[in-house]
């Protein structure tokens, strides 16, 4: 389940696959610290596959026709990276100006 997380299915398929609803593919997963760990230690694998993924579409856009199309994949990659692991990836929304 962790690898298949790590490679990028989501819990939503993922509960398909298995066959079980939500409460209990969730229920599995909080059963143990253990296995929480896992679960956020595959997410953040993925996170930083999309991340990758960024200079992959960046690098391989040549026609400018194509260029929206390869940053709307980009920033829909960027944004999701930064939901799955806001530590590493989100934009800091902090202000750096003192306040007088």
């Amino acid at each position: 389940i962790f690898n298949h997380l790590a490679d990028g299915l989501t819990v939503e398929i993922s509960i398909r696959f298995w066959k079980t609803s939500k409460r209990i593919w969730y229920k599995w997963i909080n059963e143990t610290p253990e296995r929480q760990e896992k679960y956020k230690d595959a997410r953040r694998q993925y996170a930083h596959s999309l991340a990758e993924e960024t200079l992959s579409i960046a690098d391989g856009t040549v026609d400018p026709a194509e260029a929206n199309i390869s940053k709307m994949r980009i920033d829909t990659r960027k944004w999701l990276a930064g939901k799955i692991d806001p530590d590493r990836w989100s934009k800091s929304l902090q202000s750096t100006l003192p306040l007088a």
